[in-house]
């Protein structure tokens, strides 16, 4: 659509006509020359909080508790100390109903140790994905810190793209603890299947070839196994995408932090809850909350506007205008507002700049 959108020629047209995209000539962003692309920007606290970090302490979780590490990872969790901003955890993470972004934050700030000692003194069969379960989460982990920094150079820009590139090399060790629910059921099908017919011919053979015959069939499910994985599960989804954006978004508009909504999520507290408590909880209880809102709007509005001047009039040099009851034009009235703007400022410079502007606009 970029391409489209910068070469508006008659052919490119007849091709999206083609491909059933209506043209119009009315939408304010083409008239602006707005690219509708560049407009959604990377979200840290739904994108990475309650989005990667959440996928991945579940990954996790389901890997742990395949390997028997689940309880010694529980044990470490609630161990954490307090240290300045980051809170002792209070319950495991099994027992936490709900968790918020704030939460998130901290946790990815002591998930990485506690990963690494749960995972201490492998087996030889479990040492590579052990080594890969700490690097995706070490991963992510820092790519999450870099995401915070309010400034950025090519230096921090290299090491967020090295840590994006570690998580995504090593994520392939959870494909089978991502897994819907139907694709359990079918391994769980497809695993009775080869019971069934394992047993059927184990019946049939010596006692001294019975053990050969398990193990053939074994592999044949793991392998079957291994292929429906393959084939239904994957990386991508929404939350995963757009982390491949954060180095282009930065340099084009600045730190990620900016673009948090976690400052506007605070709003559901004042705005939203405490406006559903005052309601009396039936079908339309948004309309309550909305009129509730707007009422106390209205009254911290007039609050405001009966509040007395923050600058103190008698003190204006502004006898040479007249009072705003008496002004007969509207230049006049301009004049008055403008006299009390400029007399209460106290930079003689800033003062002359913005007298220049109000004689340009006065007399235009």
């Amino acid at each position: 659509m970029c391409v489209f959108y910068h070469n508006d020629s008659t052919q490119r047209i007849a091709q999206l006509t083609a491909w059933g995209v209506r043209t119009t000539t009315d939408n304010v962003l083409w008239r602006l020359r707005c690219n509708p692309t560049e407009l959604p920007k990377p979200d840290l606290l739904h994108t990475i909080q309650i989005g990667m970090l959440k996928y991945l302490l579940l990954w996790i979780m389901s890997f742990l508790k395949s390997h028997h590490r689940l309880a010694l990872f529980n044990s470490l969790w609630m161990a954490i100390p307090y240290y300045l901003s980051m809170t002792q955890p209070k319950k495991s993470f099994e027992e936490m109903v709900q968790w918020t972004g704030d939460e998130y934050k901290k946790m990815s700030h002591f998930l990485v140790g506690c990963l690494a000692n749960s995972l201490r003194h492998p087996s030889n069969s479990e040492l590579s994905a052990f080594e890969q379960v700490i690097l995706c989460a070490h991963g992510l982990c820092e790519l999450y810190m870099y995401c915070q920094y309010p400034t950025h150079d090519a230096i921090s820009l290299d090491s967020m793209e090295a840590s994006l590139g570690c998580s995504h090399d090593n994520k392939d060790v959870f494909p089978e603890h991502r897994v819907s629910k139907q694709i359990r059921m079918l391994v769980k099908a497809t695993k009775t299947k080869s019971v069934k017919a394992r047993d059927l011919e184990l019946k049939k053979t010596r006692y001294c070839d019975r053990q050969k015959i398990s193990g053939s069939y074994d592999q044949e499910f793991a392998t079957e196994r291994a292929r429906i994985y393959q084939k239904h599960t994957h990386f991508n989804f929404p939350k995963i995408h757009p982390t491949s954006h954060f180095r282009e978004s930065i340099e084009m508009f600045g730190s990620l932090d900016q673009h948090s909504t976690s400052a506007t999520e605070l709003l559901h507290k004042s705005e939203v809850k405490n406006g559903y408590r005052g309601s009396n909880k039936t079908g339309d209880f948004y309309l309550q909350i909305v009129e509730s809102n707007a009422r106390i709007e209205a009254f911290d509005i007039w609050k405001l506007n009966l509040k007395p001047q923050s600058c103190d009039m008698s003190s204006l040099n502004i006898s040479h205008l007249r009072p705003p009851h008496v002004l007969k034009s509207p230049t006049e009235q301009y004049r008055y507002v403008f006299g009390v703007f400029l007399a209460s400022i106290s930079n003689p410079e800033l003062w002359n700049n913005v007298e220049i502007t109000t004689y340009r606009f006065l007399n235009r």
